[in-house]
């Protein structure tokens, strides 16, 4: 625990002790799943000579740790960090935190704070009302975004922010990862359910018997949970993994990036995550839904008068089930693929919605070299 302290301070003072020309450009990560979104602009500023300054809360988070033009400093979680981010300097502070101002206080001597998506969703029914208000700027995935963002600007009378649409970065690192040719499974099923702040949840309340049946119908279940799920529900991954230790035919995958599951699974299963929308965007395999408890953490939601992308995508392509239905899951897979079969549809509505797919880490580079001489 002392070093753990001792190494902290030891990071604060290299930082201090670090050049302002150094901290033009700061990153802001809580963990290394949320570090995944930064690392294709990461990249590019590099590659383009730009020096960057990245601070993580997760000693776990290293993926920066020895990178070439980044300086990375590790924050912690606690009293230090909220007093580092309240003073902080530089031109321009990038996150995929929301709730800036609330989560944490803005720094004025930071000039614009920028707001970049973790997820391919609608901003006004999985997030909370205030949580995109304090932005200066929000890099978003497709007009989509833009559309729902004006709206709430203009209905709740907010401060009017520089919009841009730059593109999802993590679902264009996932394409050009992805290995297109790899043989397409058999009977192995991506479980990925979502975090809700309702306790009432599907992976609290029914996690461990969905896999159990899946497992019994000889089904490879490869368990994906969230990452607030390590915050909220350690109890349940830990009697989940306990509860199959040893099985073939369960895997717990616990990787910040979610690629190599997604390439190893048939199909994916959910409740409300967002996971499904690149699943089906990259691979064109079923997307199966249970409901459950529908995911709504906006108490305004039902007086936007606009339809998520994440309930479009799900009517469209989506095949939904009751937990009681699991039993009989081979019909359910037959039904799920009619559903995807169309996949000059799922191109179409995946182009129409999410911005320059290919480029959106060059997109994003020439909006920061944009906003650094503003």
């Amino acid at each position: 625990m002392f070093q753990k302290i001792f190494r902290t301070i030891k990071n604060y003072i290299n930082f201090f002790k670090l050049d302002d020309s150094k901290k033009k450009i700061i990153f802001y990560s809580e963990n290394e799943f949320y570090t995944i979104h930064f690392l294709s602009l990461i990249e590019i500023l590099t590659i383009n000579k730009f020096e960057v300054t990245f601070l993580t809360s997760s000693e776990k988070d290293d993926l920066f740790k020895n990178k070439k033009l980044v300086n990375y400093f590790y924050i912690g979680d606690g009293f230090l960090k909220v007093m580092l981010l309240c003073i902080i300097k530089c031109e321009l502070f990038l996150t995929t935190l929301t709730d800036i101002g609330h989560n944490i206080r803005k720094s004025n001597f930071c000039k614009k704070y920028i707001y970049i998506f973790h997820g391919p969703t609608s901003v006004h029914q999985l997030f909370k009302p205030h949580a995109f208000n304090n932005y200066d700027v929000i890099f978003c995935n497709g007009p989509y975004q833009i559309k729902e963002l004006r709206h709430l600007e203009k209905k709740y009378n907010l401060k009017k922010k520089m919009l841009f649409n730059v593109g999802y970065p993590y679902l264009d690192y996932l394409i050009k990862k992805s290995n297109q040719t790899i043989k397409k499974p058999s009977k192995v099923i991506l479980f990925a359910p979502t975090w809700n702040y309702n306790k009432n949840n599907l992976f609290d309340k029914k996690g461990f018997e969905i896999i159990e049946k899946l497992i019994k119908q000889n089904f490879k279940v490869i368990l994906r949970p969230h990452p607030e799920h390590y915050k909220r529900s350690m109890n349940v991954i830990n009697k989940i993994n306990f509860e199959f230790k040893g099985e073939k035919r369960f895997v717990l995958d616990k990787n910040s990036i979610a690629l190599k599951s997604m390439e190893e699974s048939e199909l994916l299963i959910t409740d409300n995550s967002a996971i499904t929308i690149e699943f089906l965007f990259i691979f064109f395999r079923p997307i199966i839904y249970i409901n459950f408890q529908r995911k709504i953490h906006n108490k305004n939601f039902f007086d936007i008068p606009i339809t998520p992308i994440e309930e479009k995508i799900k009517n469209l392509f989506g095949y939904e089930l009751k937990p009681n239905q699991i039993n009989f899951f081979e019909e359910h897979v037959k039904k799920a693929k009619l559903k995807i079969s169309n996949k000059s549809k799922i191109t179409q509505f995946r182009n129409k919605n999410f911005s320059n797919i290919g480029n959106v880490s060059e997109s994003s580079f020439d909006l920061i070299k944009q906003l650094l001489k503003k």
